[in-house]
């Protein structure tokens, strides 16, 4: 199935695994313990799922976490990300606090975002 797969967006794949089950959209979201407008917005790629809810729908539709979202992109996994936390370690304590504060504004900039896209 995965060759079927390839070259799709994660929205796209989600649409196609769900189609060739024959299952609505709500029956997905009832399957998955989430709201039918949260596969609407998955399936049209208007909002990223959580790690939770990849590995959910990877269990529903029997396959691997890989065939539906890819290689891994975790921040551990990002060499640079890796080298700009051990930089952070070697700050102060309070610029580490600005580092986190920054990073927690990003956030909330990215939620708000999201937030205005759903209106």
């Amino acid at each position: 199935m995965i060759s079927k797969l390839e070259g799709l967006t994660l929205g796209e794949k989600i649409s196609y695994l769900r189609k060739q089950r024959d299952w609505t959209q709500q029956e997905l979201a009832d399957k998955i313990s989430v709201h039918g407008r949260h596969i609407t917005r998955l399936e049209h790629d208007k909002m990223k799922p959580s790690q939770a809810t990849i590995a959910q729908l990877s269990e529903v539709f029997q396959i691997s976490l890989e065939e539906l979202a890819g290689p891994s992109t975790r921040p551990s996994d990002n060499p640079q990300i890796q080298s700009a936390v051990q930089m952070v370690y070697q700050l102060d304590p309070e610029d580490q606090s600005m580092v986190v504060r920054f990073v927690q504004a990003l956030f909330a900039k990215k939620r708000m975002e999201q937030a205005l896209l759903f209106r």
